[in-house]
């Protein structure tokens, strides 16, 4: 019962509004709110915001297409295609002008291991690893397709640093540093690799549910929490 889609067309155009105070033009893409998605806010992006690009977990991807993300016994992605590529989402007509909206998936595993493992080891050996598990990547996919593909690594950049060494510096230098001075691999924006490589592949229906598994149930999964949210929105508006 509690639905308010008016709201969240409020929280981005402020959003955006102050990204391009604070940096000197409007935000091409956005993670929504704990990486939460549904087709209907895929349609409520594309139809009254700019944004050309969304994210979200693999998780969502997996649910949307009505297939699983296998990874073999050291983590790989089985079929690392079906990942490391942006979609494009269908949605009701944007306006004049505007590209099609756009998601990317994050690497769920790539993602963790910066946010909980790599604290654990050595700069250099963390690095390599990243390094070996990106490598792999490219090598499988260059055996299946001519097209690059993009790997999407997402997380909560202000958790894990703090247990690191030097708040993380060390790891990021070497990472970093071995990514400059790879041949095969680039780091990009988003929207640097969608200026060059248009989605070739296509969700039908964006399946709901946020980066926490794949599902809502940490926000609505219990009767208190729905009780709450009216009374909430009651406050914010006085």
């Amino acid at each position: 019962p509690f639905s308010y889609p008016e709201d969240a067309v409020e929280q981005v155009r402020r959003a955006t509004l102050r990204h391009e105070r604070v940096f000197g033009r409007p935000p091409q893409g956005m993670w929504p709110p704990e990486g939460a998605v549904r087709q209907a806010v895929a349609d409520i992006v594309a139809r009254r915001t700019d944004i050309r690009w969304i994210a979200s977990d693999e998780a969502i991807l997996a649910r949307s297409l009505g297939r699983s993300i296998d990874r073999d016994q050291n983590g790989h992605v089985v079929d690392p295609a079906l990942l490391y590529q942006p979609y494009a989402v269908k949605h009701g007509a944007r306006r004049d002008g505007l590209r099609p909206l756009s998601i990317i998936f994050r690497d769920r595993q790539l993602s963790d291991r910066i946010g909980f493992i790599y604290q654990h080891m050595p700069a250099d050996a963390a690095a390599d690893d990243m390094m070996q598990r990106l490598i792999h990547i490219q090598e499988t996919l260059a055996q299946r397709s001519a097209q690059p593909h993009l790997v999407s690594i997402i997380l909560d950049g202000e958790n894990c640093w703090e247990h690191y060494e030097n708040n993380g510096d060390n790891f990021l230098r070497a990472l970093y540093g071995r990514l400059a001075a790879s041949q095969t691999l680039k780091a990009v924006t988003v929207s640097e690799y969608l200026d060059m490589h248009e989605p070739f592949a296509r969700i039908e229906r964006l399946a709901a549910g946020s980066w926490i598994g794949g599902d809502m149930l940490t926000w609505i999964g219990e009767p208190a929490q729905n009780r709450l949210q009216p009374i909430v929105r009651g406050v914010v508006e006085m």
